[in-house]
C-alpha cells in the first residue's frame, strides 16, 4: 500500500520522477487539473523555463521543475482526491511524499470542488500554502471570495492570483523565496536538517507528516461542510454579465455545437491552407531558400569541392543536406508548424477543446472510445508522440489501445498536416474535401473494427468543463514556441540524417534498386509516379518528410488525394514507434507498424480506382 509521504532518509533521493529528487528543499505545486496550476508553475519559473500549459485534464503527463530561489519547484499532475486514480495522479502521489512545501492551486471558480484536496492536503500535515487562482474570473461571474477569511478558516496562508496574466505571483514569490531562505542552510546540510527548521513568520504551519501518522488519506469533508465553509468567505453579486456562459452553453449542443465547430475547422483551414500554406511558404520556400539560398550554398560548396563529388552531392545534390534538407525544414516546414501551434494553443486557452469532447462523445463511441479521447486525438495534430503519452488518461486498457493504433493510423501530426494542405492548396477545397472525407471513413471502419474485437465497451464521460475565456497572448506564444521548438530539435537531425542516408544510397546504387522494387507497387497498384518511391522511402523515418517528397512531384488531384492518404496511414514515424513500444509493449508496438503499412497500401490502391470516375 502506497504511504502518503516518506520520512528523511527513506528513499527521498529515489528517481521514480524524471531527472530525481535533488538534494534541495522540494516546493510541489499540487491541485485539480483546470485549476491553473502549470500556469503557475510557467509564471514563477519565468521565461527561462516553460511547461506545457492548458486548461483540461490530463496534459500534465510529465514532471517539469524549474529552480526557484533555493527551491526545487515541481509541477505535479492533476489529481483531484486521494487516493490517486490513475498513473498521473500516482507520480504526484510519489511527489508528495518528497516535499518540504506544497503550494495547492485552487480554482476560484470550483471551491467546492478543489477544496475537499486541500483540506486532505491539511489533514495528512503537510507544509501548505493555498493559492486562489483565477480570481478575475470568478468576479466577472459575480462570485467575490474574501481570501482572508478563507485563510483563517482553513488556518494556511492564503494567496490570490490570476497565473496567466501575473497578477499576485510577485507576491507568493517573495513569499516562497523569503520562507526558503529559513530552510535553504539545512537544505543543503541534508533533508532531515531541512524538514526540521521552522518556516518564518509561519512556525504553525505543521510540519510534513512521518509514515506513522500517514499510513491512507484522510477522509474529504462532505458536501455540506464544504457549502458551510464557502458561505462565510464567498458572495455573488448580482446583475454580472452571462453572455460568456450562454455561449459556452451553445458550443456543447448538438444544434448550436457542430455549426460553431465546422466553423472553426474551416477558419483553421483558411488559415493554414491559404494565409500561411500558400502565401508564407511560397515567399519562405521559393524566393527566400530556393530562388537565393540554395543557389549561393551551391556556389559556396562548388568553391570548395567539385559539385559532382561525393562531398558536393552530399552537401548540396539531390539531396543535399545543405540545401534540401534546409529548404524542406526553414522554408516548408518551420512557417506550417509555427501556424499549427499558434492554432492549436489558442484553441486550448480558449477552453474549447473539452467542449468538443463533450460534442464528439457519443460518436467517438462507435469506435469504442468516450469523449475524453478527444484529448490525446486532438493533441496528435500538434504531435503523435507526445499525444500517444497523454492517453494514459484514458480509464481502461481498452480504450488506450485503441486510441494509440487509431493516433498511429489516422492522425497527422501538424507538421504532415501542413505539408498536405500545401499539396491540395492549389487544387481547391473540393481535392481537400475528399481527402478529409476519406480519412473520416477509414478512421471510422478502422476504430468500429477494433472495436469489434476486443472484449468490453468504452466507459461514460465524465469531464469538467473550463468556462471560455480570451487567452493571454504571452501564454499562446511561448506555448507555440515551445512546441515548435521541440519540433524543430526533433526533426532537424533526423530529416539531415535521413537525406544523407539516401544521398548515400544514390551514390551506391542501391536507391536505384528500391526504388525499382517499389515501382510496381508506386506506378501499379497506387497510380502515382515513380518520383513517389523515394518519398515513401523518407516516410519511414517521419511521414511528414515523405509528405514533403510528394509536395515537388506536381501530382495531379486523383494522385495527390491517393499519396496524402496513403502517407497519412503510414507507418509511424520513429519516434512515434519508440513512444507505443514503450507505452503499449513491443508485441503490440510491432502489430501497430505492420497494420498502419498494410491499411495504407491496401487503401492506397482501392482509391487509385474507385476515385478514377470522379477526377
Amino acid at each position: 500500500m502506497k504511504t502518503f509521504g516518506a520520512a528523511p532518509g527513506d528513499g527521498a533521493h529515489g528517481s521514480s520522477v524524471p531527472g530525481g529528487i535533488p538534494p534541495h528543499p522540494v516546493l510541489a505545486l499540487v491541485g485539480c487539473p483546470n485549476s491553473g496550476k502549470s500556469a503557475l508553475f510557467n509564471a514563477l519559473a519565468g521565461s527561462g523555463y516553460y511547461a506545457q500549459v492548458s486548461n483540461y485534464p490530463g496534459t500534465t503527463v510529465e514532471v517539469a521543475r524549474a529552480g526557484l530561489g533555493p527551491w526545487v519547484l515541481y509541477d505535479c499532475p492533476g489529481i483531484y482526491l486521494f487516493p490517486p486514480a490513475s498513473s498521473d495522479e500516482e507520480v504526484t502521489l510519489d511527489l508528495l511524499g518528497r516535499a518540504d512545501l506544497v503550494v495547492n492551486v485552487v480554482n476560484a471558480l470550483c471551491l467546492q470542488r478543489d477544496l475537499a484536496l486541500t483540506y486532505q492536503l491539511k489533514g495528512l500535515g503537510f507544509r501548505l500554502v493555498v493559492v486562489l487562482n483565477m480570481v478575475d474570473e470568478a468576479g466577472a461571474r459575480g462570485l467575490e471570495v474574501d481570501w482572508r477569511v478563507l485563510s483563517r478558516l482553513l488556518g494556511v496562508p492564503v494567496v490570490p492570483t490570476v497565473a496567466v496574466s501575473g497578477r499576485g505571483v510577485g507576491r507568493l514569490r517573495k513569499l516562497l523565496l523569503e520562507w526558503g531562505s529559513g530552510v535553504e542552510q539545512g537544505a543543503l546540510r541534508g533533508r532531515t536538517r531541512a524538514r526540521a527548521v521552522p518556516l518564518p513568520n509561519h512556525s504553525s504551519i505543521p510540519k510534513r507528516p512521518s509514515p506513522a501518522t500517514a499510513l491512507s488519506p484522510p477522509v474529504p469533508p462532505t458536501p455540506a461542510e464544504l457549502t458551510q465553509l464557502l458561505s462565510r468567505c464567498t458572495s455573488v453579486r448580482r446583475g454580472y454579465d452571462r453572455r460568456g456562459i450562454s455561449l459556452a452553453a451553445m458550443t456543447v449542443r448538438p444544434l448550436t455545437g457542430y455549426p460553431i465547430l465546422l466553423g472553426a475547422l474551416a477558419g483553421v483551414y483558411y488559415l493554414l491552407g491559404n494565409l500561411i500554406a500558400h502565401r508564407v511558404v511560397g515567399f519562405t520556400e521559393d524566393v527566400l531558400f530556393k530562388d537565393w539560398w540554395e543557389p549561393a550554398v551551391r556556389m559556396g560548396v562548388g568553391r570548395l569541392t567539385p559539385l559532382e563529388s561525393p562531398l558536393g552531392w552530399i552537401l548540396a545534390g539531390e539531396f543535399g543536406i545543405l540545401t534540401t534538407a534546409v529548404t524542406y525544414l526553414f522554408g516548408l516546414l518551420l512557417p506550417l508548424v509555427v501556424g499549427f501551434s499558434l492554432v492549436l494553443a489558442f484553441l486550448e486557452d480558449v477552453g474549447y477543446l473539452p467542449r468538443i469532447a463533450v460534442l464528439l462523445d457519443e460518436a467517438l463511441s462507435t469506435v469504442g472510445l468516450n469523449g475524453r479521447a478527444v484529448i490525446p486525438l486532438i493533441l496528435g495534430f500538434g504531435c503523435v508522440t507526445m499525444a500517444t503519452m497523454t492517453t494514459r488518461i484514458l480509464a481502461t486498457e481498452r480504450e488506450k489501445r485503441i486510441a494509440t493504433f487509431l493516433l498511429a493510423l489516422g492522425v497527422p501530426c501538424s507538421a504532415q498536416l501542413a505539408v498536405i494542405a500545401v499539396l491540395f492548396a492549389s487544387m481547391g477545397p473540393a481535392v481537400a474535401l475528399w481527402y478529409a472525407v476519406i480519412m473520416f471513413v477509414v478512421f471510422g471502419i478502422v476504430g468500429s473494427g477494433i472495436d469489434a474485437m476486443l472484449p468490453g465497451r468504452s466507459q461514460a464521460l465524465l469531464m469538467e468543463l473550463p468556462p471560455l475565456r480570451i487567452p493571454h497572448p504571452g501564454n499562446v506564444l511561448m506555448k507555440a514556441a515551445m512546441r515548435t521548438r521541440w519540433f524543430m530539435a526533433e526533426a532537424g537531425p533526423l530529416f539531415a540524417l535521413g537525406l544523407l542516408g539516401l544521398g548515400l544510397l544514390r551514390m551506391l546504387g542501391v536507391l536505384g534498386v528500391l526504388e525499382g522494387a517499389l515501382t510496381p507497387l508506386v506506378t501499379g497498384w497506387l497510380g502515382l509516379p515513380p518520383g513517389a518511391a523515394p518519398a515513401f522511402l523518407m516516410g519511414f523515418l517521419r511521414r511528414d518528410f515523405g509528405a514533403a517528397g510528394l509536395y515537388s512531384l506536381n501530382l495531379e488531384p486523383l494522385q495527390a488525394v491517393v499519396a496524402a492518404v496513403v502517407i497519412t496511414l503510414f507507418v509511424p514515424c520513429i519516434a512515434s514507434a519508440v513512444t507505443i513500444v514503450r507505452e503499449r509493449g513491443f508485441l503490440e508496438g510491432a502489430a501497430v507498424w505492420i497494420g498502419c503499412l498494410s491499411i495504407s497500401v491496401l487503401v492506397g490502391g482501392l482509391l487509385s480506382r474507385l476515385l478514377a470516375p470522379f477526377f
